[in-house]
């Protein structure tokens, strides 16, 4: 534990901070003294976290101090100087409740005392035995009855624990609140709201902050705090889906359905309320003409697009202007407390959707007719629901339904293309700061005009593993020589398919433990492996090759399957009668975004692809043709919409590439199967901690050499890991670097009389993937099979077959001077690397110090462990420490259908909108 004077504040840290963790908790420190927002990137692995809470934290404590020591020197009594003291509220927001559980353990690391408090929704916190069952709106509708009634015991408990040490004095996430309310018999979900407003750091996701209805029941004072978004690399998403919506025609059948039921309600004998049946016939009529005006809208072929001031048109032809619309949601709100009254339709109704479509109403007409924001940010959008095609025929409409059957659902959208309208909103509550922090925020310029918010304080973290624990290589040809390109053109071409197959076939026999294989898109991924389980000439199919060696995981659509989809990786991974398990899954997915596969459970990352966003989208031309035409933004970088369409891309590549390194001491591959990676300016936007590292290669024999080499290193006792440096200033100390893959050792020299040529084609020959593999595992590793054969041919081959087609960047001492912040930290630390534990040949262009994870103990980041020992049969990485954070993107990717040419990949491209994959 070290403390660290940051900008006149001393800050605690729990280890040694290296110079990017003092960077980074300085820039922390700068917004939140001068009132001004931060865009803070940092890759995985620098304690990103950590770091902010440590500077947030002990910022606020400092406060604390100045202003008792203030009040002291006015008053001179120290018991009135610390009830008079108010300091800024720390909300801290992260994209899901499984982030912010990890976050909740990283404070406990800290020797900062708090009260918090962690939001969750009744559906994670509910413990009542009936409500907890029910899911939806119902269970919302359900609790409200109970509580407003005072028939919940859990509820009625909350005013006698919101003073309880039990709650008060110890940090918990969401499953230690919900087990110590179940203990003491108190509703978690409303002690956590009631506890927002004495704690000095509030967790929650961070559309609660972001959504207004959500916004709407959080009793946390939002002026003078300090707003906090983790993970933020999603929230122009997030911000921009808060401010849209989409009516679809099953939203409107369930209305209809739920007014239904509320008229049978109202004519039963034994009906007491002032709902008239009048009242519910209009508002049924009202959504019927609705629906009808919908339908009625021509559509072309990209359905029907207008301004975003034709909602009120929409609207007013049903009825529902600026003049009734007060009126209109008063009946649906009565209408939705009737049914929410009725036992039955608590129990068959699971989602109320008049609550919907009141929230929908109350958004449009939210704003002043004068204002523009309709008309700037907006576009109504009307498009056949392709998800539910079947036709309308269902019971849910009142109207003749021979009229119905034959025509197709509609989805009315109206979107909102400036993500700035969210977070106006938030500023105009008078927070003092707003603190953006992820890995993969780059390009900040464009991060920053899409959110339209100034961010002064910025930082673009290096990273701080040694250049040995990376390989990134670029793979522009398949075993058989054909080019991979996963362009849409090229994606059903079955060349195409076998060689990516058979690629993965080589990949899964040279790399350990678990691999991750992402795909652009769910279609690519279905489509590659249907393919792949056909058999070939050669009689196995390339799927039967991949399971000899490694057991598969798929990645499934559904969301409520994923869970067991993950732990079946896990428990395929510690099968000893295989080599490692292989997860395919796509960019974007769950498996890309947030999961931890440190250590041996994510050694490689394998992208088969750039994940464009569709171009045929109709939002996703709707957004382009809006920032291409917007005008510039004063003190902010104009985004045009073919650079947008790019960045979508790179993010997401970013965001699976930051599976791979998870920590300092982690080592892994990234292997980059598309030839268009290739291009300069597709490098360009690669996270700026991972360019220097990539190398590209012309012939598949010359990268998968590499890549055996590398594993080859990382195995040897030489190797800065385990002998515990890993470049820096690694702690002193071995710490054995376990992993299945046992090569065999060297034997012979290259042949330097062989030409590049002949080397090249011979080591084609050898990785020829339509062979049939011959398994080799721990158990065979003595004897001499194909695959030690394998090995020792590729360790022999000339090296020029290994020789990237780009030569790597020139020597420190002959770079220009870095001008950047990251470039000065990189710079600090390349004398500290010894370049000897890497061969000639294969040395990299730059590194930086290491790092610890902040979760790590002391004696594990700083005390000597013991030497290497032989591996068994079942190797592993121990003790290797979890972290936090993602990769970056910088520029343009290139056109996502061109070809690339190698000769010219050095030369800076023109930023022309690249076209669809």
């Amino acid at each position: 534990m070290g403390t660290y004077n940051i900008r006149g504040v001393p800050v605690s840290f729990p280890f040694a901070a290296y110079p990017c963790q003092q960077t980074y908790m300085e820039k922390v420190i700068e917004a939140l003294d001068t009132r001004q927002n931060a865009l803070l990137e940092s890759p995985t692995g620098t304690g990103k976290t950590l770091c902010l809470l440590c500077a947030a934290l002990a910022w606020r404590e400092n406060q604390v101090n100045l202003m008792q020591e203030r009040i002291i020197n006015q008053v001179g009594d120290p018991e009135d100087a610390s009830t008079a003291i108010s300091v800024p509220k720390i909300i801290y927001a992260s994209r899901t409740h499984s982030q912010l559980t990890q976050v909740v353990r990283e404070l406990t690391n800290t020797s900062y005392k708090v009260r918090t408090s962690i939001m969750g929704s009744r559906a994670q916190m509910c413990i009542h035995p009936t409500v907890s069952t029910i899911r939806g709106k119902a269970q919302d509708f359900m609790c409200r009855s109970l509580v407003s009634t005072h028939k919940c015991h859990y509820y009625n408990h909350v005013q006698d624990y919101k003073s309880n040490s039990v709650f008060t004095e110890k940090v918990m996430d969401i499953e230690d609140m919900t087990e110590a309310g179940k203990q003491h018999q108190v509703c978690p979900y409303y002690l956590t709201r009631e506890l927002q407003n004495t704690a000095d750091v509030v967790f929650m996701p961070y559309n609660y902050l972001i959504d207004p209805e959500i916004r709407k029941t959080l009793t946390v004072p939002l002026e003078g705090s300090i707003l906090i978004f983790d993970e933020a690399h999603n929230l122009e998403s997030i911000c921009g889906d808060a401010a849209s919506f989409d009516l679809t025609a099953q939203d409107l059948a369930s209305c209809i359905k739920e007014i239904t039921h509320a008229l049978d309600i109202v004519q039963r004998p034994a009906y007491q309320g002032d709902m008239t049946a009048e009242d519910l016939a209009q508002l049924k009529a009202l959504l019927l003409m609705l629906e009808e005006v919908i339908d009625n809208k021509p559509l072309g072929m990209d359905g029907y697009t207008a301004d975003g001031r034709d909602i009120f048109k929409i609207f007013e032809q049903v009825k529902i202007t600026y003049d009734t619309k007060q009126l209109v949601t008063e009946i649906i709100e009565k209408t939705v407390q009737l049914l929410n009254d009725d036992n039955e339709s608590v129990a068959t109704h699971t989602a109320p959707s008049l609550d919907t479509l009141n929230n929908i109403l109350k958004f449009i007409f939210k704003r002043p007719l004068s204002d523009q924001h309709p008309s700037q940010y907006y576009k109504v959008h009307i498009h056949v629901d392709k998800n539910n095609r079947g036709g309308r025929n269902d019971g849910f409409f009142s109207r003749n339904k021979n009229n119905m059957s034959n025509k197709e659902p509609r989805t009315l959208s109206y979107w909102c293309f400036n993500p700035g309208v969210a977070m106006e909103e938030l500023a105009s509550y008078g927070v003092r700061s707003i603190i953006l922090t992820s890995g993969t925020l780059s390009p900040l310029d464009s991060f920053a005009y899409e959110l339209k918010t100034p961010f002064p304080i910025r930082l673009e973290n290096p990273h701080v593993i040694d250049p040995s624990q990376v390989c990134v290589s670029v793979v522009c040809r398949g075993p058989k020589n054909h080019a991979l390109n996963s362009a849409y053109k090229n994606r059903e071409i079955p060349e195409y398919k076998l060689d990516l197959g058979n690629a993965i076939v080589n990949f899964v026999r040279i790399v350990p433990d678990g691999v991750l294989v992402f795909f652009p898109s769910y279609a690519a991924l279905t489509s590659c492996i249907d393919s792949w389980k056909q058999p070939t000439s050669e009689g196995e199919s390339v799927w039967e090759r991949i399971s000899k060696r490694k057991q598969t995981v798929i990645e499934p659509r559904e969301g409520a399957l994923f869970p067991a989809a993950i732990d079946s990786f896990y428990q395929k991974l510690n099968d000893d009668a295989y080599t490692g398990a292989v997860f395919f899954a796509v960019c974007r997915g769950k498996v890309s975004e947030g999961l931890d596969f440190a250590d041996r459970n994510g050694r490689a990352v394998v992208i088969t692809g750039i994940p464009f966003p569709a171009l045929e989208d109709p939002k996703v031309k709707l957004k382009r043709d809006y920032l291409d035409k917007v005008p510039p933004v004063p003190g902010l970088k104009q985004l045009r919409g073919g650079e947008w369409y790019a960045q979508q891309a790179s993010r997401a590549v970013n965001q699976a590439i930051g599976r791979v390194i998870r920590h300092r001491r982690d080592y892994g591959a990234v292997l980059l199967c598309d030839e268009r990676f290739a291009e300069k300016r597709t490098r360009d936007q690669l996270s700026a901690w991972l360019r220097p590292y990539v190398q590209v290669y012309d012939t598949f024999g010359a990268s998968v050499g590499r890549l055996t080499q590398f594993f080859r290193a990382v195995d040897s006792p030489d190797h800065p890991l385990n002998q515990g440096g890993g470049g820096g200033d690694v702690k002193k100390g071995k710490v054995p670097i376990k992993t299945r893959y046992n090569p065999p050792a060297q034997t012979g020299s290259s042949s330097s009389s062989s030409s590049s040529t002949s080397a090249s084609s011979r080591d084609e020959d050898l990785y020829d993937a339509s062979r049939p593999p011959t398994a080799y595992t721990d158990k065979q590793a003595k004897k001499e099979d194909t695959s030690t054969r394998f090995l020792d041919r590729i360790a022999n081959a000339n090296s020029n077959a290994f020789k990237p087609h780009h030569p790597a960047p020139p020597p420190a001492s002959t770079r220009d001077p870095p001008k950047t912040l990251s470039a000065q930290l990189l710079s600090q630390t390349l004398g500290k690397r010894d370049s000897t534990s890497v061969p000639d040949s294969l040395s990299f262009s730059s590194s930086s110090s290491s790092l610890s994870s902040s979760s790590q103990s002391p004696s594990k980041r700083g005390g000597a462990s013991s030497a290497p020992t032989p591996s068994p049969a079942r190797n592993d990485i121990r003790a290797m420490l979890l972290g936090q954070g993602k990769a970056k993107p910088v520029a343009l990717f290139a056109d996502p259908t061109s070809t690339p040419s190698h000769a010219a990949a050095s030369t800076p491209q023109s930023a022309a909108s690249p076209k669809p994959q």
